[in-house]
């Protein structure tokens, strides 16, 4: 009988792991977005949304096929910014909209030989939002003229706009926006 009961418990255990399993693999969908700090193990598993000001972190997205991508940010306070690509990876800063990733990994910024990243503190306090615009078409990237600095920062009304009609990375498509909500505190 005890014999039946262990079986029948690990069944059980081997069904309920298949099972968190596979949740876990469709709620991540086309493409993860995830935050560390700087100085912790940059896995999925480690991510994290709570931050201090001025803590440097590092930012990483998988991607299940290849793609173009942009990365923003849209803090507690100021203008959204493109972090991806930059004028410290991308010397013509103007006319790139979006740089073309492999999926064959998964990509990292700001770790230590790229760009720093950090959450300045004329940005405040409060919640922000950083997203990954994945299109499978350079021009279904946000258009130049969305711009209000040229390849930096975004007119507000544009960024709505992008959230409004890409889809969310759980459905998959040519033009998805994966974001993450983070909160900065003192």
């Amino acid at each position: 009988m005890r014999a039946g009961l262990v079986c029948f418990g690990l069944s059980i255990f081997q069904v309920i792991t298949a099972d968190l399993q596979a949740a876990s693999a469709a709620n991540e969908g086309c493409v993860a977005i995830w935050a560390t700090r700087l100085n912790e193990p940059h896995e999925f598993e480690n991510r994290r949304t709570q931050f201090r000001v001025n803590d440097q972190f590092v930012l990483c997205i998988r991607l299940d096929a290849d793609a173009y991508v942009s990365i923003w940010d849209a803090p507690p306070h100021g203008d959204v910014s493109r972090l991806f690509p930059n004028i410290v990876t991308h010397r013509d800063n103007a006319t790139v909209r979006a740089v073309k990733l492999s999926s064959s990994k998964q990509q990292c910024f700001g770790v230590p030989g790229t760009f720093p990243l950090f959450f300045p503190s004329e940005q405040g306090v409060g919640t922000g939002k950083l997203s990954v615009v994945v299109t499978t078409s350079l021009d279904n990237q946000p258009p130049l003229q969305a711009y209000k600095i040229p390849g930096e920062t975004i007119a507000p009304a544009a960024k709505e706009h992008v959230s409004r009609n890409y889809r969310s990375a759980a459905t998959c498509g040519d033009k998805i926006e994966e974001y993450l909500e983070y909160a900065i505190s003192r």
